[in-house]
Parts: structure tokens; sequence; C-alpha cells
């Protein structure tokens, strides 16, 4: 390539395939995509690690009120 004249280069810059502004967007996207692919997985590991707190709670309900005769509402 710098073996051709000036004139040559200059046309081949000028009708590079593919040009560099698509190489920058193609960058900046794929940096982007990287980003938010590491989001969603920090965030579904987050996810993962929380549990229903009714799975924690005792089988009986009314184990938890006094004598009061009425079931709790959790």
């Amino acid at each position: 390539m710098k073996a051709k004249s000036a004139d040559n280069q200059e046309y081949f810059e000028k009708h590079r395939w593919p040009p560099v502004w698509y190489l920058k967007e193609d960058d900046h996207y794929q940096r982007a995509r990287r980003e938010r692919d590491k989001e969603d997985y920090l965030y579904q590991r987050r996810q993962c690690k929380r549990k229903w707190l009714f799975w924690n709670l005792p089988s009986s309900p009314s184990s938890h009120s006094p004598s009061s005769g009425s079931s709790a509402v959790i």
C-alpha cells in the first residue's frame, strides 16, 4: 500500500471498507453489549440468592399469634 502513489493511497483511504466510522460504532456497540451482559449476569446472580420470605416461616401461622383465636395473615 505504501508503494502506491499518493493519489491511489488517498482514493483507498476514502473508499475503504468497512469505513472507520463503522468500526468505531461497532466497537462502541460491542463494549456496551458486554457491559450490559455483565450487569444482567450480576443481577441474575443477586436474584437467585433471594428467597421468598414465606419459605423460611414455620408451617403453622397461628403459632406466632397469642391465644387470640384468629389466624394471622402473613
